[in-house]
């Protein structure tokens, strides 16, 4: 099926749909036009006005990046039914060519991103290590450490019931036991999956985050620049640690399912909305940014990606992304973003890209 008979099928299909089948609390009118840009952008003839014009619309609202997810999913999915064989497996693309800049690459900033399969399909279960710590002088139970490398991950099961997939580059230390459940994020990202048990509340530690649940699933994104905390079911409470408890600004703030904050050194941020599709999307190989500054993309990216990307002048931090990126797909977001912004990316080595300013 060719992009524009694939345009006609979509509009049709999105003008039948329920919005309740679409995403809670997103217009449909969006969907629609979201649906409208994915169509655009796949006919492979869209200039750097048109891709600019897109980047200008798709940060102007998280609701705007949450609506073109969801039509990036549904355009792979019909895609799969038009042409199956189009769909691309997994594996690193060779490293980013100088000067290549092909009409693929460079028509869309946020690329098709839906994943096929279950987490034991995309193969989770890749050794992690594992070691346990000295016990502690207060003569508690010690903690267990995990870590993971680049590219790896780490489904957990803890004692208490609860499960954690710990992400690449992570690194986390646990205390689980019949008397306190206690986890610090030290680094990374994970994803947590936790029993209810209301005389044993669940703590995460990450940064000045301070985080406690019942029993919910929810994401911690731990990054130079604090945590972030997204909540996929039930609720959690998120303060920061070393206030005084009788200053205002101690006081948790409440996420329920489908609401994020980011959390810096000694703020917590305001309350933004997100699709729960998007919670622990990595899980599955895809990594989700709206408005994030570039230096904590290329952070991120660097976990799964086998190269590293520096950035050569700290100015390029002040830059913003918005998009969803499989990760086998971290040469074409640089190119593209070669595209928007006045960058460059230089192979240095096999082992090291590096995005400096355009001369």
């Amino acid at each position: 099926m060719s992009p524009k008979p694939l345009k006609r099928f979509c509009r049709r299909y999105s003008m039948t749909t329920e919005p309740g089948d679409t995403i809670p609390g997103i217009d449909k009118a969006l969907i629609d036009e979201a649906l409208e840009w994915r169509a655009l952008l796949d006919d492979g003839l869209v200039d750097s006005e048109k891709r600019a014009a897109f980047h200008v619309w798709v940060m102007a609202d998280p609701s705007h990046m949450q609506a073109f997810d969801y039509a990036e999913r549904f355009w792979e999915q019909l895609k799969l039914v038009s042409d199956p064989d189009s769909v691309r497996t997994g594996g690193f693309r060779p490293a980013l060519e100088a000067n290549a800049r092909s009409a693929k690459r460079g028509r869309v900033l946020v690329r098709r991103s839906f994943a096929i399969g279950t987490l034991g399909a995309v193969a989770l279960m890749i050794a992690g290590s594992l070691y346990r710590s000295q016990t502690d002088a207060d003569d508690r139970p010690p903690s267990i450490s995990y870590q993971t490398n680049t590219a790896e991950f780490l489904a957990l099961d803890l004692i208490d019931g609860s499960s954690v997939v710990l992400g690449p580059g992570s690194l986390m230390e646990t205390r689980v036991n019949d008397t306190e459940r206690a986890v610090a994020l030290l680094r990374g990202e994970a994803y947590f999956d936790v029993v209810e048990d209301s005389s044993r509340p669940f703590s995460v530690v990450s940064g000045s985050a301070s985080i406690s649940v019942v029993g919910t699933r929810f994401d911690v994104r731990k990054t130079t620049e604090g945590t972030q905390v997204a909540v996929a079911d039930g609720r959690v409470e998120i303060g920061l640690l070393g206030l005084d408890p009788h200053d205002g600004s101690a006081v948790p703030v409440a996420l329920a399912a489908g609401e994020a904050v980011a959390v810096g050194e000694h703020t917590v941020g305001k309350v933004s909305a997100i699709s729960t599709d998007l919670v622990g999307a990595w899980r599955n190989n895809r990594l989700v940014f709206f408005n994030e500054p570039l230096n904590v993309v290329i952070e991120q990216v660097n976990r799964y990606d086998p190269r590293t990307i520096v950035l050569a002048d700290s100015e390029l931090s002040a830059l913003t992304v918005s998009a969803t990126l499989d990760v086998s797909d971290v040469d074409e977001l640089l190119q593209t973003l070669v595209e928007i912004y006045p960058i460059e990316v230089s192979q240095q080595s096999a082992a090291e890209l590096v995005i400096s300013k355009k001369n």
